[in-house]
């Protein structure tokens, strides 16, 4: 049995979903808020949540570009509640950098949670039937 570089797939999953979760959560956005659409997802994580349901769903027989959409979903919807808990909590840093609210203020970190909820279901929505 060979060995398996956990990072090296987290890498590999993390260069197929970022630009899908980057595509759904610039969807309808312009100006000045896409900088603020981006900013949660794009200071860092391990992307193990998509990880996690691209290799259950391969070892379920599907196909990985089925799984892109979903699995960018879940990444968003991650960090829709991290967006939230730090409101709730009044964190002002994560991942070393400023939280969304203490960057741009809780309103707009408010309404950047409601661009990714529907960045999630958008995702969803392109799941085949």
């Amino acid at each position: 049995m060979s060995e398996i570089d956990i990072k090296e797939v987290l890498t590999k999953i993390s260069n197929q979903v970022d630009p899908i979760i980057e595509r759904l959560l610039k969807n309808n956005i312009e100006g000045s808020s896409v900088e603020m659409a981006l900013y949660q997802c794009g200071v860092g994580g391990k992307r193990i949540r998509p990880a996690l349901l691209i290799l259950t769903g391969q070892a379920f027989g599907a196909k990985i570009k089925d799984l892109l959409y979903p699995s960018a979903s879940i990444e968003i919807l991650h960090n829709l509640t991290l967006i939230i808990d730090d409101i709730i909590d009044h964190s002002e840093f994560r991942r070393d950098k400023p939280t969304v609210w203490k960057k741009y203020g809780k309103s707009i970190a408010m309404c950047d949670s409601l661009f990714y909820g529907a960045a999630v279901f958008e995702g969803l929505e392109k799941y085949p039937s």
